[in-house]
């Protein structure tokens, strides 16, 4: 069967469900949603649902640590900074992090670069699919769909799902990554987090916030200003 008359399906992997987008096979074909309860293993339920189809699979927040890597000219190449990415995650989470699958995202030589770190063993399933065709962090999604409200300014990301919150700060390039559980009325917390991170990595100046979120997006929270993003995970 020819790859451009397959189904396409987007799958956003959470702990306990599976979003899912499919679009049939066609000209115009429409795209039908749906979310899935998963109290299995996620690999299997992907299989049974993606029979005969390309999949692409953002993987929840909750499934991904980050790390942001600062530029040095002693990374001369993509080697040396997958190695520096798991050094970084050993020693940030010891012996766990050997078990790991580590991406380094691309970037400039001497500019700071994120790298993730997925479960070795999850992504392995993931990648015997025979239908698949890429995995991407949600945080990475949500970032390359706003970017351009980044150009030349300083500005907090908040990436929001059920249960969680990612939060970068993007300062001519990145300078941190966090997860953090988040209750459902996140809004209301959401000043005191950035205060808090702010805090603790020095950047009390930037008060300008880009938000992807399932929800409605207040125009502020505190003194920082929000621009809200409506994103599904998927």
């Amino acid at each position: 069967m020819s790859l451009s008359w397959r189904d396409e399906l987007r799958v956003g992997l959470c702990t306990d469900r599976l979003v899912v987008a499919r679009r049939r096979r066609g000209w115009r074909a429409p795209v039908s949603r749906e979310v899935l309860p998963l109290d299995g293993d996620p690999v299997a339920e992907l299989r049974a649902i993606g029979e005969h189809a390309a999949m692409h699979i953002v993987l929840s927040n909750h499934f991904c640590r980050y790390a942001v890597l600062k530029g040095s000219p002693a990374l001369r190449t993509e080697h040396d900074w997958l190695a520096y990415a798991k050094h970084s995650f050993s020693a940030t989470y010891g012996a766990e992090a050997a078990q790991w699958d580590v991406r380094v995202c691309p970037a400039g030589s001497h500019a700071e670069r994120v790298a993730c770190a997925v479960d070795g063993e999850l992504i392995a399933g993931l990648r015997s699919l025979p239908g698949l065709r890429s995995i991407q962090p949600y945080l990475m999604r949500a970032f390359n769909a706003v970017r351009n409200g980044f150009a030349g300014r300083s500005a907090w990301l908040v990436v929001q799902e059920p249960g969680r919150l990612a939060i970068a700060l993007i300062d001519d390039g990145w300078k941190l990554i966090c997860v953090r559980r988040a209750d459902p009325d996140w809004h209301a917390q959401l000043a005191e987090l950035l205060d808090r991170e702010a805090a603790i990595h020095g950047a009390d100046g930037c008060e300008r916030v880009v938000v992807c979120s399932e929800d409605d997006v207040p125009a502020r929270a505190g003194r920082y200003e929000l621009r809200g993003h409506r994103m599904a995970l998927h």
